[in-house]
């Protein structure tokens, strides 16, 4: 077996489909091989193998305790989500109430701007009442002198 390696380690240093050395003589100078042919000759590394771990207990029990909390996770995690789900329905209620509330105050200060016009317009219509009392009272005085009610 060493022989054979040996003549196919010979022919791969001289790295050349020419038929010419067959004979075992020269009949021109050929060229010595450079490194590169000598690179083949060099033994291919032998492949490593990693040592098989086996799964210690710790890291066993570490899995067991990080599934139980995602199950924890999990069902901390529904609850939130309902938690949410409640407040953000309790919060469209709030703001539809507050629309509303908002509506009645709108309709609160129409009332009261109404209420104001016509205590304005009373106010007015009881200044001229005034007036066309005192009007009348003078005309009355200018035509007979009174009617004795004044003092």
């Amino acid at each position: 077996m060493r022989r054979v390696e040996t003549t196919l380690d010979a022919l791969v240093s001289y790295g050349s489909a020419n038929p010419e050395p067959m004979d075992g003589r020269l009949t021109r100078d050929l060229e010595p091989p450079g490194f590169a042919a000598f690179a083949a000759l060099q033994p291919a590394p032998a492949p490593v193998q990693e040592p098989k771990r086996e799964e210690p207990p710790e890291t066993r029990d570490d899995v067991a305790r990080a599934e139980e909390l995602v199950r924890e996770n999990a069902a901390s995690l529904d609850e939130a989500r309902r938690a949410k789900d409640t407040v953000t329905k309790r919060a469209v209620d709030l703001t539809e109430q507050l629309e509303r509330l908002h509506d009645q105050i709108a309709r609160a200060h129409r009332n009261v701007e109404d209420a104001e016009t016509a205590v304005v317009e009373r106010e007015m219509l009881v200044e001229e009442a005034k007036m066309e009392l005192e009007m009348a009272r003078a005309q009355s005085e200018a035509r007979g002198g009174g009617s004795g009610t004044e003092p």
